[in-house]
């Protein structure tokens, strides 16, 4: 009669040794590809939004015209008036590298409206001050916990769309918006809160390049005179993001 026999202890314990090894190398890398899908669908909804207001604020002249204060105020007003708005948080300078916000750092939301509903201009007590700002808005973070931020490069010339996609660095990039809308797609509590490592022209949209993950939660939205953009493949965030929106 043959004896069946079982795996022993040894045998069990080196094919968990395996499958935890296998775990080990995989789950990070799946994991990674979850979070950058759900990113990339989020800055796409974002730069949908912007591209639909700002082409609504072209035809009301309401579109950013000049790279100054002036310019951040009226797409900052934009955002306002035209989003779902849950609160608003003070803006940062730092951009690249990003600072994360407690709950501590929000106050209440209130749209910039009278009691009409017509659009002020902010001032007083219980609203933000929008004729105080210069180089940089307050965060506008909405329902859906997208935060947005308007910004400008000093200097810009504020040039069209066709300036902006034909930049071949994100400094021309910079320098031809009128502002830049700088949105973060995860919340400004939840990391990594910094801006996506742009695409130049000495690095090109290789193959291996376009493989990389990503290391980001901060894009850029350029504004141009005739609306938005995310900018040529060259300028823009990394690989497969740029070649979805574009």
């Amino acid at each position: 009669m043959r004896v069946k026999k079982g795996f022993t202890l040894a045998e069990i314990l080196i094919v968990l040794m395996v499958i935890g090894a296998i775990a080990t190398m995989t789950i990070p890398s799946l994991m990674r590809g979850v979070t950058e899908s759900q990113w990339k669908t989020a800055y796409k909804k974002a730069y949908n939004t912007v591209v639909n207001l700002t082409a609504m604020e072209r035809i009301s002249g309401q579109l950013p015209s000049t790279a100054d204060n002036v310019g951040i105020i009226k797409m900052f007003q934009s955002l306002n008036s035209n989003l779902s708005i849950k609160d608003y948080a003070s803006g940062a300078a730092g951009l690249q590298d990003g600072t994360t916000l407690t709950t501590a750092s929000f106050f209440p939301a209130v749209k910039f409206t009278d009691a009409a509903g017509n659009l002020l201009d902010p001032g007083g007590d219980d609203v933000l001050d929008a004729s105080a700002i210069e180089d940089f808005s307050p965060w506008v973070i909405t329902e859906d916990n997208l935060a947005y931020l308007v910004t400008r490069k000093e200097g810009a010339t504020c040039g069209t769309k066709q300036d902006i996609n034909s930049a071949t660095t994100e400094a021309d990039a910079e320098t031809a918006s009128c502002v830049i809308v700088v949105v973060d797609v995860n919340g400004l509590t939840n990391g990594p809160n910094r801006v996506e490592p742009q695409i130049t022209a000495d690095d090109g949209l290789t193959a291996t390049k376009a493989m990389d993950p990503l290391t980001g939660d901060r894009y850029y939205i350029y504004i141009g005179l005739d609306g938005a953009t995310a900018g040529s493949k060259k300028t823009t965030v990394t690989g497969r993001i740029a070649a979805d929106i574009k």
